[in-house]
């Protein structure tokens, strides 16, 4: 071949190099899976409309909720008795906060204060599955639109991505979850981007990104992202150069039904002075046996406000409160009931403990640098010697009258045969509850 020719046939060779470029940069790919084209989730057809659940009033508000019902969703929350709201992701029943922008993974809450979030309630079939083909960089406000467009109206979204991390300008794979919709169609107003309104919310996890994956695959990386690392926010710029989403498209709302009224709220948050040493988190109670999954202790909300104050006025004295149980599941008490060699000392479970209403509570006196008063008896002595009548030291029963003296001035009534428990007068007016723990 001449010279003229070589140059030719190379011409020609980098004229379809950039024809080919060219289509692989022209944007985003999005289309449906066709029906039976793969396994998907059990339950509704693909392309039926699935209403979504909406939990929370909206800003300035808290309302709590347990949210074992709710397959997937976003909004913002906080937990049990906090008033500082973060991002918020359900999975399966279970609500992961962030940490305050940490990176540190995010505990896990069947219960949890809404300040709005919006949802699908059980794992019903996907209607179309969308992907984004790699190549240039495509916003998150683009990825919006198409999905929207495609859908014809909003949509509650869950797929795999990457990322570009502008800041170091490297790439980050993970999982995205949230809702998209048109411009003021959003149940409960949602960010504006100027693309519609939506959240989305983004768990960076090393997934195998692959052009397919099944919900329930979908479903583990965000479990294996939440174990991680926190749920963070992604802004209208954020920059996606390949993903894979699976939709359910969705024109009506209903209100979730799992309020908790009065709420419940986590010790720890709510009064952090109080000391806590859950004893049925651990084997060292009258069992033997570890009884809770987590070491949390929820009071309902009046009577948590009534303790904080009694350990205020201890405090005030050189003294503070220790918790060794509050809120107690219903159906971990059935377990130490069919543990307890002695019944007498607890509550039939079918009439139900007054612990599971939240409006009992197990505790102790210690000085405020956390070191115990010496008591009639430990923790879950249940002999006669834990009676509040049994003889005993005279310094003994002075540190049981500080106690005693200081609960009973907020409406705590003390049990005679456990030194360690009181009653909040007003527990009638508390349900049952059977909520767990983690």
């Amino acid at each position: 071949m001449s010279l003229l020719g070589r140059a030719k046939a190379s011409y020609r060779g980098i004229w379809l190099i950039m024809a080919f470029s060219l289509v692989l940069l022209a944007g985003i790919v999005l289309f449906p899976v066709e029906e039976g084209s793969r396994p998907l989730e059990q339950g509704q057809l693909g392309g039926k409309q699935i209403p979504l659940v909406v939990l929370g009033g909206g800003e300035g508000s808290l309302t709590q909720y347990d949210v074992r019902s709710v397959w997937l969703g976003v909004g913002r929350g906080a937990p049990p008795g906090g008033d500082e709201t973060a991002e918020m992701l359900i999975l399966d029943g279970r609500a992961f906060l962030a940490e305050h922008g940490r990176k540190s993974p995010a505990p896990s809450r069947a219960l949890v204060d809404v300040e709005h979030a919006v949802g699908l309630a059980d794992a019903a079939r996907p209607a179309a599955f969308l992907s984004l083909s790699p190549g240039r960089p495509v916003t998150l406000a683009e990825l919006n639109n198409q999905i929207i467009s495609r859908l014809s109206g909003p949509a509650f979204v869950l797929g795999v991505g990457e990322l570009v991390d502008i800041s170091w300008r490297g790439k980050a794979r993970g999982v995205l979850a949230g809702y998209v919709a048109p411009p003021g169609s959003h149940p409960l107003g949602g960010a504006r981007d100027g693309a519609g309104e939506g959240e989305i919310l983004w768990l960076e996890t090393p997934v195998p990104f692959r052009p397919v994956m099944t919900p329930q695959e979908t479903v583990a990386a965000a479990r294996d992202g939440c174990a991680r690392t926190s749920p963070a926010a992604l802004g209208p710029g954020a920059r996606f150069v390949s993903a894979a989403v699976y939709a359910w498209p969705s024109q009506k709302t209903k209100p979730a039904q799992d309020i908790v009224d009065p709420p419940l709220v986590d010790l720890s948050v709510f009064a952090p002075d109080i000391m806590q040493d859950v004893r049925y988190a651990t084997p060292y109670n009258f069992t033997g046996q570890t009884i809770y999954p987590a070491a949390r202790c929820y009071l309902a909300r009046p009577v948590a406000e009534r303790l904080s104050r009694v350990n205020r006025a201890l405090m005030r004295q050189g003294y503070r409160l220790k918790v060794f149980d509050g809120y107690r599941p219903t159906s971990a008490h059935w377990r130490l009931w069919e543990l307890a060699e002695n019944r007498d000392y607890l509550a039939s479970p079918w009439s139900g403990s007054r612990h599971s209403r939240g409006a009992a509570v197990d505790l102790t006196l210690v000085t405020l640098d956390g070191r115990p008063l010496e008591m009639p008896t430990e923790f879950d002595a249940f002999s006669d010697k834990a009676h509040r009548q049994a003889p005993m030291r005279e310094t003994v029963r002075h540190n049981l009258e500080i106690l005693t003296r200081a609960l009973v001035a907020e409406n705590f009534y003390p049990l005679p045969n456990e030194w360690w428990h009181f009653d909040y007068l007003g527990w009638a007016a508390f349900p049952l509850r059977d909520i767990p723990l983690d």
